[in-house]
């Protein structure tokens, strides 16, 4: 499943982003802003069109808020056998008219379909909400749980459209907080800069996620992050064990052992044992019972 989230940012760069379900970002773009200094007409739906222009007769299903959802952009994925589903604002054009908040409580929803295969869907929770889906089937219906003012939990039926939307819309929220856990952003005057490193940790999180769903062994994002690191350094690392350095310069923390990466571990005869004289060892030499290594 694909899903489109935009969320508005007064200043800064923006980037569409098209994720699955477990948070992958797909497709990455930096939007620039106007084109030939006019403003772009209907951009939410170019902006989904011109990213799912490869899923086109694939029955993918793609979900997005209400600046993307328009009836025409539902109706064109239709026509090229892409389901998509999202919310609709209700002053959008070619909508129909349905229920007013007054004629609804809690729980209650109307419904209308097109004879081109929409469906346009009001709920009326604490606040109505509008929904269009281009595959769903809008008799059918599901509960929720909701709290009334004293607390007490009640059962309140919904379109299963809405619960199908909810359980699939939050997957680029998963890669924004995947982003956002160690962020290192920092300020600059070059705009360039902070795209760049933004890509570069766009990836990180990509191969934490790979790393997850192909059931490798278990770790964090910090630790994986941190392994990528010592990775890129070992070759360096490496390198400078064949040079005359004080060992010290390498052991700045007491605290740890000295150790080589599994990864660049017999990776050269840098790593090989080598036999000579009797020499203090470098980590135990400080302690009081010091050892003498051959």
């Amino acid at each position: 499943m694909n899903v489109w989230q935009w969320t508005p940012i007064k200043r800064g760069y923006k980037v569409w982003v098209l994720a699955d379900k477990s948070g992958y970002a797909w497709k990455l773009d930096i939007y620039t802003g106007k084109k030939d200094n006019a403003v772009e007409k209907k951009l939410g739906e170019r902006v989904v069109k011109d990213r799912t222009e490869n899923i086109k007769g694939k029955d993918h299903r793609v979900y997005f808020d209400n600046y993307f959802s328009s009836p025409d952009l539902l109706r064109d994925f239709k026509e090229n056998k892409i389901h998509a589903c999202g919310t609709v604002n209700p002053s959008a054009k070619s909508l129909p008219m349905l229920k007013s908040d007054k004629e609804m409580k809690r729980g209650d929803y109307d419904w209308a379909t097109s004879n081109t295969g929409l469906s346009v869907m009001k709920w009326k929770d604490k606040r109505s909400l509008h929904l269009l889906s281009n595959f769903h089937d809008p008799t059918q219906t599901t509960e929720v749980a909701r709290k009334k003012k004293d607390g007490n939990e009640i059962k309140v039926s919904c379109p299963i459209a809405l619960s199908d939307y909810n359980a699939n819309m939050n997957c680029v929220d998963k890669f924004d907080q995947l982003m956002g856990v160690y962020e290192t952003d920092r300020k600059s005057r070059k705009w360039s800069y902070r795209i760049f490193w933004y890509f570069i940790y766009a990836t990180v999180v990509n191969d934490f996620i790979i790393h997850k769903e192909m059931k490798l062994p278990k770790t964090t994002l910090k630790d994986f992050r941190t392994e990528i690191a010592r990775d890129l350094v070992a070759p360096a690392l490496v390198a400078s064990r064949g040079k005359k350095r004080s060992l010290s310069s390498h052991l700045q923390s007491k605290k740890k052992k000295p150790n080589v990466l599994k990864s660049v571990h017999l990776e050269s005869s840098s790593h090989q044992p080598e036999r000579s004289t009797r020499r203090r060892c470098a980590e135990c030499s400080s302690k009081k019972q010091q050892i003498r290594t051959d």
